[in-house]
C-alpha cells in the first residue's frame, strides 16, 4: 500500500533511481504486470476507446475535469532515472510537482525513449558491444556478454527507469502519463509499410547494436516471459496526447492525421509509425495545425475556437543543440536536448511561450 507522506514516497522514488543492482525477476515481471494493469483499464474521461472498446491511443484532457490543470512535458528520458526524479523535486509555485500529481493539481505527460542511455554513455556502449561480439560472433559462451559489467550497468539504468515509471503510473494514473517513443522497442522488431504488423516499429541501432543487445540480454538474463511483459506494457502505451493549450508526441506528426486515426492507432502501423520516427524536415508542411484542428474537434463540432488556436504541438525525438526548435510554422516545438535536463511548462490561462516555458531544470 503506497503511503501518503510526500516524503515517504519521495525517498521511494529516489531509492528506485539509485539501485545498484539489477532487479529481480519477479519485481520485473511484477511491475510490467501493475503498469499493464492500469494502462489497459484507464478512464474513457480522458482515454477514448477504440473501435475495438478498448483504451486507444489518445489521451484527451479537454474535459472540464482536466482543463485547467497546468502540463508538465518530459522530453525523452534514455534510462536517466535522476533525470526524472529531479522533474518530480522541481517546484512549481512553490510546491513540488511530484507533491501537485499526489494532490490531482498537474498533470506530467513524457514523450517516452524509456531505453538507451545514447551518448552519455557512449564508452559503455562500445565497451557492452565488444563483450556481446565475443558471444554473438565469435562463438563464446553468453555468459561473457550477461555478466559484462558495462551492459549490466546499461540495463539496471533502463529498468530503474521503467520501474519508476510504473510506480507513478500505477499510483497516480491520472496525472501521470508517459507516451511510446521509437525506443519502446524491446524485440528489436522492424515494421514495413503494407508489409507486416510490428506496431509501427524500426529496429534500432545508433553506436552499436543498441536494439539487439537490450532485446538477448532480457531474453537470457530473465526470460522469454519477461521479455513479453515489457514488450506488452510498450504495446500499451499511448501516443499522443491532447490538452487545452498544447498536444504532445514522441515524433513531429509526418502527416495530417484524424481523431479517429489516433484512437485507433494500435490498428494501425502506419499511425504510430507516423508519429514516433519523424525525422527533421520529412513531415508534411500543415500536418501539425490540421492534426491539431482535427483533434479538437469532437462530434463534428469545432472548438478549435481563439484559446485552441494558442495551442502548439510539443516532442522530442530528434535532438535540438540550444534549448528548443521551432517547427511547422512556430506551431511545432521540439526540446529533447540530451545533454540538458528540461522541461516545457504549459499553463491553462495562456499561450505556451518556448522562450520561458521551456525550462532547464537543473540550473
Amino acid at each position: 500500500m503506497i503511503s501518503n507522506n510526500l516524503e515517504e514516497i519521495r525517498n521511494h522514488i529516489e531509492l528506485i533511481s539509485k539501485q545498484s543492482e539489477l532487479t529481480t525477476y519477479d519485481n520485473l515481471v511484477s511491475l510490467c504486470k501493475n503498469a499493464i494493469s492500469v494502462l489497459e483499464n484507464e478512464s474513457n474521461l480522458y482515454r477514448p476507446f477504440d473501435s475495438s472498446e478498448k483504451c486507444g491511443g489518445l489521451l484527451d484532457f479537454n474535459s472540464e475535469n482536466f482543463k485547467n490543470l497546468p502540463v508538465v512535458v518530459v522530453p525523452d528520458l534514455h534510462a536517466r532515472a535522476y533525470f526524472l526524479k529531479n522533474v518530480l523535486d522541481y517546484k512549481v509555485d512553490g510546491k513540488s510537482i511530484l507533491e501537485l500529481i499526489i494532490e490531482n493539481k498537474i498533470i506530467l505527460c513524457c514523450v517516452g525513449d524509456i531505453f538507451h542511455s545514447e551518448g552519455r554513455a557512449r564508452e559503455r556502449w562500445i565497451s557492452a558491444y565488444k563483450d556481446f561480439c565475443e558471444y554473438r560472433y565469435n562463438g563464446k559462451d553468453i555468459s561473457l556478454f550477461l555478466e559484462s559489467s558495462a551492459m549490466q550497468d546499461e540495463m539496471r539504468e533502463n529498468i530503474n527507469l521503467l520501474e519508476m515509471i510504473s510506480f507513478l503510473k500505477k499510483n497516480y494514473s491520472e496525472n501521470f502519463h508517459i507516451l511510446k517513443g521509437n525506443h519502446e522497442n524491446i524485440k528489436n522488431a522492424t515494421y514495413s509499410p503494407g508489409e507486416n504488423l510490428e506496431y509501427g516499429n524500426r529496429g534500432f541501432r545508433k553506436f552499436c547494436e543498441e536494439g539487439q543487445m537490450c532485446f538477448e540480454f532480457v531474453r537470457s538474463y530473465y526470460d522469454e516471459l519477461a521479455l513479453h511483459y515489457i514488450d506488452c506494457f510498450e504495446r500499451s502505451l499511448p501516443v499522443c496526447a491532447v490538452f487545452k493549450n498544447c498536444v504532445v508526441s514522441h515524433a513531429e506528426p509526418i502527416r495530417v492525421f484524424t481523431r479517429e486515426e489516433i484512437i485507433d492507432a494500435f490498428s494501425n502501423d502506419e499511425v504510430i509509425f507516423g508519429l514516433t520516427w519523424t525525422a527533421n524536415d520529412v513531415s508534411l508542411v500543415g500536418a501539425v495545425e490540421k492534426t491539431m484542428k482535427n483533434l479538437y474537434k469532437k462530434n463534428i463540432v469545432d472548438i478549435f475556437s481563439r484559446q485552441s488556436k494558442d495551442s502548439v504541438w510539443i516532442g522530442g525525438h530528434r535532438p535540438v543543440f540550444d534549448r528548443y526548435e521551432i517547427r511547422q510554422n512556430g506551431l511545432y516545438v521540439q526540446i529533447h536536448n540530451p545533454d540538458r535536463e528540461q522541461i516545457a511548462l504549459v499553463l491553462p490561462n495562456r499561450r505556451f511561450n518556448p522562450s520561458t516555458d521551456v525550462i532547464d531544470i537543473s540550473q
